[in-house]
């Protein structure tokens, strides 16, 4: 934070620069100021093409577009849905070519659409070569999550910022500014088996997985649990936690006590619970809190984590568990539980992590 006094006239200038065109077509500049960006974010979408079906979109050198896709359903049915492009000139994408939705767009590339209903998906389509580049984009609609594109036609899956877009580094190395994040789960990616896991009716498991090739399988009608001791001490009081996680099951949970739980130590005033799961989900959904512990009265020597389904009536999955002690990383000042969300992917250990660069687009 110490930096943004420093750069506020800079900010307040750029601002006042491309305020007048806000709805335009935007030139692409990079900045390369160490300041806290994530404090900047973009409060609107300008949007410079709206497509229905599909269409085709042609954006000039060194040149962007935010293009808003119209996702509708006329029928009586839940449809599957995909945002897609194809590339015309040049034949295929590259490095200079970003296709990706905005964070700040309220629905996704790819999902599924009630029936009589309507939503608005934005893409941003940046150019950063010396030539035109022309592609088609378009939504396709389907009975089923298999979509059935054809070859030459590709679904967005990737994420851009909206009108900031905020450069993330994460590596195992010191970046200068960075800030250290240590995740303080064990293998949460279950790639390594059940190595540093208490398994009790849960299994790991090939067949379903958010990223890698594992995830851990909690059975249904059962109390199916895995644990971990995190350390020999209790988490820290008034410490904010941030604990994320992605999870997936095929079916509704049915009763009271259908639930799904991420929490440490069972005593009360010693419990955060960070994902409480009791409908289904048919892709894996991204789950996260930021919490604290601010009683010290029950706390125990050893932390445990523990993943927790008890009267389900559907298998479900996690993956990926991320939790890290963000007063330590950043004192009183850390960036919101949406930012974290989507900044922060799926880690071992200890990685720096840094804000490099600020982009206006």
């Amino acid at each position: 934070m110490k930096h943004i006094k420093k750069y506020y006239l800079l900010l307040l200038l750029i601002i006042t620069l491309t305020g007048g065109s806000i709805y335009g077509t935007y030139a692409m500049f990079t900045s390369e100021i160490g300041i806290d960006a994530f404090k900047l974010e973009a409060s609107s979408i300008p949007v410079d093409q709206e497509i229905m079906e599909y269409e085709k979109v042609v954006i000039g050198a060194n040149d962007a577009k935010t293009i808003a896709l119209n996702v509708s359903n006329s029928t009586n049915q839940t449809l599957h849905y995909g945002a897609w492009y194809q590339m015309i000139s040049p034949g295929t994408i590259n490095d200079n070519i970003t296709i990706a939705k905005l964070t700040d767009s309220p629905d996704e590339t790819s999902g599924t659409i009630d029936g009589n209903s309507n939503k608005n998906v934005y893409i941003y389509i940046g150019n950063n070569s010396s030539s035109t580049i022309t592609l088609y984009v378009g939504i396709k609609y389907s009975e089923t999550s298999s979509l059935g594109l054809p070859d030459n036609r590709t679904l967005i899956t990737n994420t851009r910022d909206g009108k900031y877009v905020v450069g993330v580094t994460v590596t195992n190395g010191t970046v200068e500014n960075g800030v250290a994040l240590t995740n303080l789960v064990t293998n949460g990616s279950f790639e390594d088996g059940s190595n540093g896991w208490s398994l009790s009716n849960a299994s790991v498991t090939n067949t379903q997985h958010s990223d890698g090739s594992s995830s851990l399988m909690l059975n249904a009608n059962t109390t199916a649990m895995s644990t971990q001791t995190l350390s020999e001490s209790a988490p820290t009081i008034n410490h904010q936690y941030y604990g994320k996680l992605n999870f997936l099951s095929n079916n509704n949970f049915t009763t009271v006590g259908a639930r799904y739980e991420w929490l440490f130590n069972d005593n009360p005033g010693a419990l955060m619970t960070f994902a409480n799961k009791d409908i289904s989900t048919t892709d894996w959904k991204i789950m996260s809190e930021i919490l604290s512990i601010n009683t010290p009265t029950y706390l125990s020597e050893n932390w445990y984590l523990r993943n927790f389904v008890v009267d389900a009536n559907a298998i479900s999955y996690v993956d990926d568990l991320v939790l890290v002690d963000l007063t330590d990383s950043y004192g009183n000042s850390y960036p919101s539980k949406e930012i974290l969300d989507r900044s922060i992917g799926y880690f071992d250990g200890t990685v720096s992590y840094n804000y490099q660069k600020l982009n206006k687009c």
